[in-house]
């Protein structure tokens, strides 16, 4: 089999053989875009087809910066071209499923971009080669073009050291990659905690933090042995989780990277850390000897992911990246906001075993880590040798703010139709100055101002300037607001009681799972589920959404914008004793309550109406009418009822003997409806760790816990000596 005829190019003119224009700029760039969005699905060589067609783009923004009468104006304009034209047909479905072709065309591919590199390579060591440019003489936008180019020489490394007949060969190994996705599944998963439904939101913008970034970028390339760990330390609201993000983004494509941001109030996830972190790194090809001995470390002990996080660091991070070679792309893991890690023991220790085991990576593998200026964590870090960045001492960080309230402003002032002198500069820099120098302050208020009337917002924070200086100030001039707008005292409990849930909820929780939990509220007055998702929305939610992520889909999370947003709330000091202050303990009791009256009215047998209960329950089919028969909300009372009874009663709390007697009604009645749950959503060893936990913590606050229930969740731990797999329903019915 042949490989495919790459069209050749000719010259605009030339009058000799078949007529072939060069494609206009705009067209390359528009099938690049294209490419690039539409290999994200493609398993295996997506990523590398996706990271080719970033290399092209890169190329096309040099060449608009460029005199398109220079030939290497026209070099580059031609690479792009062929490097457009050979990924269009490595991408088609038809290709993709003859191996023989595909092969022939990520060849193509490859022999593309290493053509491309040395086009690159050449034009960057010529000085000649910078008359191309229109702003040659500019010396901030000469350094961003260099720039691009040192990304694109990066990337284009990575892909050609890359084996692409493996990635041909994976492609076409349908098993085989069945049997990665079980493994990498038995770690859980491996996006815990990140936030923001477009890549816009989450990152940097364009030409703010550069300093910071720059110093990251070249620390992670230093190939100094002693600067494996960078530590990012600042107050809340310095944007440490954006420029986390952005790092990740940034280096998506020059190397294996992974990322997890811890949360505060969601403990239950936090020792998914380690496995998190390895799921990414052992989906990613661009580390393949990496990727391979993490999948076997999974598959020598599949209840890894149950581990202490001794064990997990050691088996997922330490003995594969000791066989890593340096010479390797890099390996980066970013570890965000650790401070929030609900567990500082945890945390610490893990620290520590990042610092026991560093001396034995090779350079390029790189620790992430962002963290507030806790005093355990400082200890920890102390011993560590690396790099730190103080966010807190930062320079330029004005400017950058009044950068990003001029680029906001400027979508406000489109979608709002208002005039290009609004708002006078003297408004901005006044903005700029209640913000501290924080962007967290910049970014509640932008999202402010742009949910509601933006000529009216704006003159309302200007006119509290005394009293929304700083976070604290700002978030309580909204909340009060949001608060005061309630238009009865059942609609203002209602208000401070889906709060309170989003603060405590052990979990991710959806405006579908909050509808099922509060659909008995009087507000709702017995309306449909829909009805109470859009009425949560628009009513409840809709004056609190600079605060509260409230997104278009009812079934992804609902959550708070930022950590001190929850710092705030639970505070009555710092809330100025505002009624919507959440009291914890009051919340996890009410949550208790209404998780266990919600399960014993809705569990039942065979939940899901299975007609063959011998297959296992990852079964796609399986899975299809879990969606269908077990709403979110009652998968969220599974999966949180013990946190919340542990959280609500403790020692000398009120209602003792109320909830006790719920818990006893429930056990007799609807315990193998709950296990039967919990396997079908693949939390079967979750169950058998909350069955535990919910027998110490009886005993720790009864001392005689009643005998016969006792007996049957002493059965549920039994099940810990079966091998933790999703056995099927009927396995259940049999315990």
């Amino acid at each position: 089999m042949h490989a495919p005829n790459q069209q050749q190019v000719v010259p605009e003119g030339n009058s000799t053989g078949p007529s072939k224009r060069r494609k206009p700029l705009s067209a390359i760039k528009t099938a690049l875009d294209i490419i690039e969005a539409a290999s994200k699905p493609i398993p295996v060589a997506g990523p590398y087809l996706e990271a080719a067609a970033k290399v092209g783009n890169i190329v096309v923004q040099m060449v608009q910066g460029m005199d398109s009468n220079e030939e290497t104006a026209k070099d580059l304009k031609d690479h792009a071209s062929r490097l457009s034209e050979v990924l269009d047909t490595a991408r088609g479905e038809s290709v993709r499923k003859q191996k023989e072709i595909m092969t022939a065309c990520m060849n193509d591919v490859q022999k593309e971009l290493q053509s491309l590199q040395a086009k690159l390579e050449e034009m960057n060591g010529l000085s000649r080669a910078n008359k191309a440019f229109f702003f040659r003489d500019h010396d901030e936008t000469m350094k961003g073009y260099k720039e691009k180019i040192r990304i694109a020489l990066e990337v284009m490394q990575v892909l050609n050291n890359l084996n692409t007949a493996r990635l041909v060969t994976e492609l076409h190994d349908a098993e085989g990659r069945k049997e990665q996705r079980r493994l990498l599944g038995l770690l859980g998963d491996a996006k815990y905690g990140i936030r923001g439904a477009a890549v816009e939101d989450v990152i940097c913008l364009p030409n703010t933090r550069v300093q910071t970034l720059e110093r990251i970028d070249a620390w992670i390339r230093s190939q100094q042995p002693s600067e494996n760990v960078l530590w990012i330390r600042g107050m809340a609201g310095r944007g440490k989780s954006t420029i986390a993000s952005t790092v990740e983004y940034r280096w998506r494509f020059n190397a294996a990277t992974a990322i997890f941001h811890f949360r505060r109030g969601q403990k239950a996830s936090d020792t998914g850390l380690v496995c998190a972190l390895a799921r990414q790194l052992g989906g990613n090809d661009l580390v393949p000897e990496l990727k391979d001995s993490i999948l076997e470390a999974v598959a020598n002990d599949e209840d890894i992911g149950y581990d202490r996080l001794q064990a997990q660091f050691q088996k997922l991070f330490a003995a594969p990246l000791a066989k890593l070679q340096s010479k390797s792309s890099p390996v980066l893991l970013i570890i965000d906001a650790l401070d929030e890690c609900e567990d500082f023991k945890y945390a610490v220790e893990f620290v520590k075993l990042i610092d026991r085991y560093t001396s034995s990576f090779p350079a390029n593998v790189k620790f992430l880590l962002t963290t507030r200026p806790e005093a355990p964590l400082l200890r920890a870090l102390e011993p560590i040798q690396g790099q730190a960045d103080d966010l807190d001492s930062a320079t330029n960080v004005a400017d950058d703010i009044a950068q990003f309230f001029q680029n906001g402003f400027s979508k406000i002032r489109e979608e709002h139709k208002l005039g290009e002198n609004w708002p006078i500069p003297e408004n901005i820099q006044a903005l700029v100055d209640m913000s501290q120098n924080l962007f967290q302050w910049a970014h509640t208020a932008m999202e402010y101002i742009s949910k509601g009337s933006p000529r009216l917002r704006i003159q309302e924070l200007l006119r509290s300037s005394s009293t929304c200086h700083g976070l604290d100030g700002l978030y309580r001039q909204i909340l009060s607001k949001a608060f005061g707008e309630a238009e009865s005292p059942s609609r203002q409990d209602l208000f401070v009681q889906v709060l309170g849930t989003l603060v405590v909820a052990p979990y991710p929780i959806s405006l579908e799972a909050l509808a099922f939990l509060f659909a008995d509220d009087s507000v709702f007055g017995g309306q449909s589920p829909t009805d109470i998702v859009e009425l949560l929305r628009s009513e409840v939610l809709n004056n609190l959404r600079s605060l509260i992520h409230v997104p278009n889909s009812s079934t992804n999370p609902v959550h708070l914008m930022h950590t001190s947003v929850r710092d705030l709330l639970v505070n009555s000091e710092r809330c100025g004793g505002a009624p919507y202050a959440v009291d914890l303990a009051r919340n996890h009791r009410s949550l208790a309550s209404k998780c266990l009256r919600l399960m014993e009215r809705d569990l039942k047998t065979n939940i899901c109406k299975l007609s063959d209960l011998s297959k296992a329950n990852s079964d796609p089919s399986i899975q299809e009418l879990v969606k269908l028969h077990i709403p979110q909300g009652l998968q969220y009372c599974c999966r949180s009822w013990v946190f919340h009874l542990e959280e609500g009663w403790t020692e000398g709390a009120s209602g003792l003997q109320g909830v006790l007697s719920d818990v006893k009604v429930f056990s007799e009645k609807r315990l193998l409806g709950w296990l039967e749950v919990m396997s079908l959503i693949g939390e079967t060893r979750q169950s058998v760790i909350m069955a535990k936990e919910f027998n110490l913590w009886a005993q720790k606050l009864t001392g005689m816990p009643n005998p016969g229930m006792t007996s049957l969740w002493d059965d549920v731990q039994s099940t810990s000596s079966v091998p933790i797999q999703q056995f099927p329903v009927a396995q259940i019915q049999d315990l």
